[in-house]
């Protein structure tokens, strides 16, 4: 998987495409994770790029994926908290954020904290491109009690599109990821760590991780298959 989000590499290059990027555009993910998506930016636009994340691993794998793709001066991943971060305001030309909402806070306020840090950092006119789950239809109380979270951790589709709207953007493109696609991006993690453990079956980490999907897994088909959604925003800068 290169993403940790159920984003198909043909929605990947419909997402590519409708950013209109120009050459050395200035292009900022908050949760970049392995860079993949960045760096592919880069190969379609040559843009500049700058990684946020607070994974050491997965930056750290991004940085050397660069090295052998981008020039130098191209490309910057960080190994921060978005909060600890000084950053040029209305700088950027495009703000990403796939599945990173948590970056700006817990709960509820999160969506609305990104939005104002998107508005501030981009350029008039500059586009903001979110990947963020939504609810389908009202969850039952046990998958909340299963993620320890009130109904409101997500809104409905339309409601992460007003969340953002507020804070200085106009919609320009929605979308969603479809069914094949969530199942897809959900067993095909089992599906590695189950070949990752036929080479190392006494692997404890592998073990445990695997543990850990399966328990989620089950929950995703008990309520999250009917239930989650995810979805794809993009919208451009207004003036307030």
């Amino acid at each position: 998987m290169e993403y940790n989000s159920p984003l198909s590499k043909e929605k990947e290059r419909t997402l590519i495409s409708l950013l209109n990027l120009q050459p050395k555009n200035k292009v900022i993910e908050v949760g970049c994770g392995n860079g993949k998506l960045l760096l592919n930016l880069v190969e379609a636009s040559d843009v500049n790029i700058l990684g946020i994340d607070i994974n050491a691993e997965l930056v750290s794998a991004a940085t050397e994926a660069a090295k052998a793709e981008v020039c130098e001066t191209q490309y910057q991943f960080i190994c921060k908290r978005f909060d600890e971060l000084t950053l040029k305001s209305h700088y950027y030309d495009t703000f990403i954020c796939n599945g990173s909402s948590h970056a700006f806070g817990i709960g509820e306020g999160a969506l609305n904290k990104m939005a104002q840090q998107a508005h501030d950092l981009l350029n008039c006119g500059g586009r903001f491109l979110l990947g963020e789950c939504y609810w389908k239809k009202q969850p039952p109380q046990a998958f909340l009690e299963f993620l320890g979270q009130p109904s409101s951790i997500y809104r409905h589709y339309k409601g992460n599109m007003e969340v953002i709207e507020r804070h200085g953007f106009k919609p320009l493109y929605a979308t969603s990821s479809n069914q094949e696609e969530w199942d897809d991006f959900e067993w095909r993690r089992k599906l590695n760590i189950n070949n990752k453990l036929k080479l190392e079956p006494d692997n404890k980490a592998l073990l445990d991780e695997q543990a850990r999907i399966q328990h989620w897994l089950d929950a995703y088909v008990k309520w999250g298959r009917d239930h989650l959604g995810y979805g794809f925003y993009l919208f451009e800068k207004v003036d307030l």
